[in-house]
């Protein structure tokens, strides 16, 4: 139990970071980008932060596009994984989110310290 409790701390704590950053203005031209070599990930449906962990969580995303006006089925979460691959267009934002993801390492200072075992 001690042991699952340790591993459980350690991942979270080495945990990579997501920064997401709402691109105004812009939409993504999901036909052109494919065409070019951008790759459909995932869909999901929920909420924006919701959609923005799930790319977070996708170790290839770094775009994910949220319906901002909910189908039949919901809103919908669409994520991408386009490097320099995807063309994006003009657009008012009425229907959709558009965002870029980037990531990092935690800081030194989120890291956990733990005892080496010859102090256990």
């Amino acid at each position: 139990m001690l042991l699952l409790i340790l591993s459980l701390l350690c991942v979270s704590g080495f945990a990579e970071q997501c920064q997401y950053d709402q691109l105004h203005g812009k939409a993504l031209n999901v036909k052109h980008s494919i065409d070019v070599g951008a790759k459909f990930l995932n869909a999901t449906s929920d909420s924006t932060a919701a959609c923005q962990q799930a790319c977070c969580e996708e170790a290839a995303c770094d775009t994910a596009l949220y319906s901002v006006r909910a189908s039949a089925k919901g809103h919908t979460c669409f994520l991408f994984e386009c490097g320099s691959k995807c063309i994006l267009k003009k657009s008012q934002g009425k229907n959709y989110n558009l965002f870029k993801v980037s990531r990092s390492e935690p800081s030194s200072e989120n890291a956990m310290d733990f005892p080496s075992t010859d102090e256990v």
